[in-house]
């Protein structure tokens, strides 16, 4: 899987702060708080919807990540399940799933402190509120915990 490749080549003997998108109401958008809970680092934070409202938080924190890794679910016209990892500019017309924040915009709130912004993203199969996770999402959901608990 590519996407173990390039996590890896990201991740090993950097700093790393996660940020966990989503709404856990949302069916599959929930999968940003379900990783959340299921990762064994300190260095996450858990963003509901609103990921702007961390931007300080983040620029205050020392030291400095030298990768931010958002994690949620992305329409990237994949089958439900599908895992992308990518750098923020791979993304640049899509916004965060359900949330406002464009991928290209909290690039440009870290672009004077050289900090590397990248996605790792599930396509989502449903965003229907009041409804759980899908089975192919959390699926694919635990081999990602998997491996990031693996190389963080």
């Amino acid at each position: 899987m590519y996407w173990k490749q390039k996590l890896k080549e990201t991740v090993v003997g950097k700093r790393i702060l996660i940020l966990c998108v989503g709404n856990e109401l949302k069916a599959d958008d929930g999968l940003g708080k379900y990783v959340f809970d299921r990762l064994a680092t300190k260095d996450k934070i858990y963003c509901g919807e609103m990921p702007e409202n961390f931007i300080g938080v983040i620029k205050k924190r020392e030291p400095q990540p030298e990768v931010i890794m958002i994690i949620d679910a992305v329409d990237f016209n994949a089958t439900p399940g599908e895992i992308v990892f990518a750098g923020v500019d791979e993304f640049e017309k899509q916004s965060l799933s359900t949330h406002s924040l464009s991928f290209t915009i909290m690039k440009k709130m870290f672009d004077d402190r050289k900090i590397e912004i990248v996605v790792l993203g599930v396509q989502p199969k449903s965003l229907e509120f009041g409804h759980n996770m899908n089975n192919e999402i959390s699926e694919s959901v635990d081999i990602l915990i998997k491996e990031l608990n693996k190389e963080l």
